[in-house]
């Protein structure tokens, strides 16, 4: 585990304390036992998508601020995961290099910022985190999400019968075993497969008004073009 530096942990530790209440869906605001640290993963290469898949723009805004954007209504202080520098003035933490690749390593950072920040402030630390390529999700699939946390439990949605890894939350205690994955070569999918999980099956995301559309990934041009009609 990579231990950051004390104006690091400072700095993770203002962005919790500022978020450590969290909004219901009808906008009022509760205490919340956790700290709650919300993650953009975005370190991924964007090969299929033509570029920087952060950067491509759905009805001219950059998918990053559509997925910060609807964190901010949520009640969250966006931090971009896998990147070494602010994008759209949103600060930014490059990925960690442990021996493993793709989407676990910005789940392991995702965790290890929280668990870092956690140190340093008051309450067991969860890692929200949301992909680049989510542009669509919605404000209150993100409340619920944060209602249904959980100290020791992975609070993963299940999509079309599969758990759906890149918007979840992640308590930062489930660390260690992402970095046992990790070590082994294994995936996300390994990793799910080795933690407690809560899953939200799709009766019970569908009963807070979610149509499934947070869901939707781009991956290809093709995909912005149909997500601009799901607007």
């Amino acid at each position: 585990m990579v231990v950051f530096d004390v104006p690091y942990c400072w700095t993770m530790l203002e962005r919790f304390r500022r978020r450590r209440s969290s909004s219901q869906p009808d906008g009022t605001r509760v205490s919340s036992p956790y700290q709650f640290l919300w993650a953009i993963l975005a370190g991924g290469s964007g090969v299929r998508i033509g570029g920087d898949k952060a950067l491509k723009r759905l009805a001219g805004v950059p998918l990053v601020e559509w997925v910060a954007g609807a964190m901010r209504i949520a009640g969250g202080d966006p931090l971009i995961i896998g990147r070494s520098s602010s994008i759209s003035g949103i600060a930014a933490i490059p990925d960690l290099t442990p021996a493993c690749s793709g989407a676990l390593i910005g789940l392991i950072t995702a965790m290890d910022a929280a668990e870092n920040a956690a140190r340093v402030g008051d309450g067991p630390a969860m890692a929200i985190v949301v992909g680049v390529d989510l542009p669509l999700v919605k404000p209150a699939t993100l409340r619920f999400m944060t209602a249904l946390a959980d100290e020791r439990r992975a609070i993963v949605p299940v999509v079309e019968g599969e758990l759906f890894a890149m918007l979840a939350v992640y308590p930062s205690v489930l660390l260690r075993d992402a970095l046992f994955v990790c070590k082994r070569g294994g995936s996300v999918a390994d990793f799910l497969a080795k933690i407690p999980v809560r899953r939200v099956e799709e009766t019970e995301w569908r009963q807070w008004g979610e149509d499934g559309s947070s869901f939707f990934t781009v991956k290809t041009p093709a995909d912005l073009n149909e997500a601009e009609d799901l607007l």
